[in-house]
């Protein structure tokens, strides 16, 4: 999975749904340009599918090796990588450089992966659909609404077996809801929110 922090991200879809109890969030983020050394830290095998090494020059380029996309490949799904990336602690913000100007979601399952072809550039765009739990009265549905179509700054963390991390989403409620605009306990229209 990925390890650089603050991978830059637009949400392009967010939708609440339930299982049984559990309240749920499915999104969709897009991240572009995915280069070759995003689709190295996600696994191997998708840097090897979409890229080729630049065959045209030296295959070198200031000391590193070239790689370019695969422009014969318009679309490529991941399904059985899937399988190998654990659950995420995923975090967002709103601003790389400032802390605190986000939240902290546990338990991230990756739930889709697809690259695509950009049609006005020799670039991949990477169209990855993930699901977590809302927790009660959580932010991160909140967040997830108020970052809609806006880029937003990604974070991506194994998480530990055993290692609870229930409300941390509301403890960033009560610290930042103020910064991102909306006081704790806020109504809108006398409904809470």
């Amino acid at each position: 999975m990925f390890t650089r922090p603050n991978i830059p991200t637009i949400l392009q879809s967010a939708i609440l749904g339930s299982d049984g109890e559990r309240k749920l969030a499915f999104c969709k983020v897009s991240i572009f340009p995915f280069t070759y050394d995003l689709a190295q830290e996600l696994h191997p095998d998708v840097a090897d599918r979409l890229y080729r090494l630049n065959k045209g020059g030296s295959g070198w380029k200031n000391g590193e090796r070239e790689f370019q996309p695969c422009l014969t490949m318009d679309e490529a799904k991941f399904a059985p990588i899937l399988a190998t990336i654990p659950p995420q602690r995923m975090e967002f913000r709103t601003l790389p450089e400032v802390p605190g100007a986000g939240t902290v979601i546990p338990n991230v399952e990756l739930r889709s992966l697809q690259a695509i072809l950009n049609k006005y550039s020799p670039d991949f765009t990477l169209m990855m659909g993930f699901r977590f739990e809302i927790t009660n009265r959580s932010t991160a549905a909140l967040y997830l609404v108020e970052q809609f179509r806006v880029t937003s700054f990604l974070t991506f963390q194994a998480m530990q077996k055993g290692l609870a991390l229930e409300g941390a989403e509301e403890g960033w409620n009560e610290r930042n809801q103020v910064g991102m605009g909306r006081k704790a306990g806020a109504t809108n229209g006398g409904a809470a929110r």
